[in-house]
């Protein structure tokens, strides 16, 4: 029988094909991509359950792979985020009111734990969780603001606590940060303008009434 002699590349040629192949891949970046996105779909299920395996396998690593992925592409995760909650705010409302029932007063006790164990850290995810904001991100709205309230201009350093974050309640699109009193009144003239222009002439109206 005669034997075949496999050849062996050595570390130069390796080297020169990892070369080549980067090179394809930059030039040819969609087809990769398109590759890529046709492979996962085709394999999906199969992928999911092995890095569930793997996650499972190594709670601790998977772990501090997700805080270095956040710290490292925080913003990217921040509005990926804003996105899928956005775009599955009725199917997640319902499993989380759901899970609720089947365990009431959970909610609201680790809520509480979360909070009183570091309350500036459960504020920040609190953000992060309802509208996309990094800490960072409300950091920069503070100082654009000039630590003031967008719409009474109230310095923050006045408030009781942190300045709440106005957004529009269709689209989820963060408008600015306000102090506690225009935060409730704008939510409840149901972002309406006329009615806050109309509350507005109400107590003009008024004032003239008592000074006559």
């Amino acid at each position: 029988m005669s034997s075949h002699k496999v050849s062996e590349i050595t570390e130069e040629q390796r080297l020169r094909q990892n070369e080549y192949q980067r090179k394809w891949k930059a030039e040819h970046a969609d087809i990769v991509k398109q590759w890529a996105c046709q492979d996962y779909v085709k394999n999906r299920d199969k992928r999911c359950a092995a890095e569930r395996d793997r996650r499972a396998s190594n709670p601790e690593k998977a772990r501090a792979y997700d805080a270095k992925r956040r710290a490292t592409h925080a913003k990217e995760v921040a509005e990926s985020r804003r996105k899928y909650y956005h775009a599955n705010r009725e199917e997640i409302l319902a499993r989380e009111k759901k899970r609720n029932a089947a365990n009431p007063g959970i909610k609201r006790h680790n809520s509480q734990l979360r909070y009183w164990k570091d309350p500036k850290a459960a504020l920040a995810r609190h953000r992060l969780k309802k509208y996309g904001l990094t800490n960072d991100m409300f950091l920069d709205m503070r100082a654009r603001q000039h630590e003031r309230c967008a719409s009474c201009g109230k310095p923050f350093s006045e408030l009781t606590k942190a300045p709440a974050v106005d957004h529009d309640h269709k689209t989820g699109i963060v408008r600015g940060l306000l102090c506690t009193g225009c935060n409730f009144a704008v939510g409840h003239s149901g972002d309406s303008p006329s009615r806050l222009r109309s509350c507005a002439d109400y107590l003009e109206r008024a004032s003239k009434s008592e000074a006559a």
